[in-house]
């Protein structure tokens, strides 16, 4: 299922871009560090609306910004 994001997502988001972040670094990719993405990113992103998570039997799995800001 996809929907908007709520702040309560947060925690997760969270979870998933620090797993994400340890990944990346394996691979020598520098693209996302401890400063960015940061929470209030997401929480901005919630805010205007532009924040769609995917849910998989209840659980977080992923999540996308649509929007048309860079």
């Amino acid at each position: 299922m996809i929907r908007k994001a709520v702040l309560e997502d947060i925690k997760e988001i969270l979870e998933i871009i620090n797993a994400t972040i340890a990944e990346m670094k394996e691979y020598n990719n520098t693209q996302w560090d401890e400063n960015y993405p940061r929470e209030k990113d997401f929480t901005d992103d919630i805010q205007r609306g532009d924040l769609y998570i995917a849910e998989r039997h209840g659980k977080l799995v992923g999540f996308v910004c649509i929007n048309k800001i860079e």
